[in-house]
């Protein structure tokens, strides 16, 4: 009998193509599974290889003899600035307290009477502005005279004020010409 042109046979040749096709394309599937399995090692070792050797070539920086001296002398440094008070750890200094502010503005009060006295002294009258004193506005200081012959002073220091009026018993001069006098 001859195969050719019978159905049966026909069929069953043409199936076992298919499965002979199929077995084929299954061991193709593998095998390219498994050359990307083999190409997906090599590049992790691969980038091993670089992780190795970039971090190799760090370790040979961190131990070399320069980079011992200069880590050294940065530390030095650090140290020095910050007993010095000025380096990046510095304690910061607290705020002054209510008694340290008053006790402040107390004593600059006084000391800028004192200069509105010492130049009442010399010339026999009062300033008329604080820019003929030692003083000025932006020290703090705000300065009017009164109409009975005396004086406002205030002083503002970290927000605060005090002001003090006083009356200076002007007398003449001391020395208005500024010259020596002989006896």
């Amino acid at each position: 009998m001859d195969s050719k042109g019978n159905p049966i046979l026909d069929e069953l040749s043409t199936e076992d193509t298919l499965v002979e096709d199929e077995q084929k394309t299954e061991e193709e599937i593998q095998q390219l599974s498994k050359r990307l399995e083999s190409q997906e090692k090599r590049q992790a070792l691969q980038n091993e290889g670089e992780e190795e050797k970039s971090h190799g070539s760090v370790r040979k920086i961190l131990t070399s003899p320069l980079a011992a001296i200069i880590l050294s002398l940065a530390a030095l440094g650090l140290t020095i600035l910050n007993m010095a008070g000025v380096g990046p750890l510095a304690p910061v200094a607290p705020p002054p307290s209510e008694a340290e502010i008053q006790k402040n503005l107390e004593m600059s009060l006084r000391f800028a009477r004192e200069e509105i006295e010492i130049f009442s002294r010399e010339h026999g009258r009062l300033p008329q502005s604080l820019s003929e004193t030692a003083l000025s506005e932006d020290q703090g200081f705000t300065y009017r005279k009164t109409s009975d012959g005396g004086f406002e002073l205030t002083v503002t220091l970290d927000g605060r004020s005090k002001s003090m009026s006083e009356t200076l018993d002007l007398k003449e001069p001391e020395n208005p010409t500024g010259k020596e006098e002989k006896i």
